[in-house]
């Protein structure tokens, strides 16, 4: 009877064993399927992301460039700024030297102009033309 009784043990724990292996396998059944299932996610993922991360990425690299070269413009810009504004300031200087240096030339023709007698240079004009004037008719009568 022992045997028997430990027949009937036996029998039911490979029952038991049979069934916790069916349940493993339909757990590393479900495993598999959920591993599969994210491979296939993530290659997808990859083929429609990484060639939208490419294309982002030369967008960046052709916006960079342009950038580069906004900035070399703008610094050539400046510096032709800087050289037109030192340009300015030296036409600028020019122009105060020749105002000092003809302001007492201007003076003096002033002091010059003023000091003429334009009643007397009128009168003397006057004059000039009343000693023209009857010459003048005296000599057209030859013509």
């Amino acid at each position: 009877m022992d045997m028997m009784n430990n027949a009937g043990t036996i029998e039911s724990r490979l029952e038991e064993l049979l069934k916790k292996q069916e349940k493993q396998l339909k757990i590393t059944r479900l495993s598999g399927f959920a591993v599969l299932t994210l491979a296939v996610a993530l290659i997808i993922a990859c083929v429609i992301l990484v060639p939208k991360a490419v294309s982002t990425m030369h967008q960046m690299e052709v916006l960079a460039e342009e950038a580069s070269a906004l900035m070399e413009n703008a610094n050539n810009t400046l510096e032709g700024i800087d050289e037109m504004s030192a340009e300015i300031k030296t036409a600028a200087d020019g122009i105060n030297g020749l105002v000092e240096d003809n302001s007492s030339v201007l003076t003096e023709s002033m002091t010059k102009l003023n000091s003429i007698d334009f009643e007397g240079l009128n009168k003397a004009i006057t004059d000039l033309g009343a000693v023209v004037e009857p010459m003048a008719k005296f000599f057209g009568k030859f013509k």
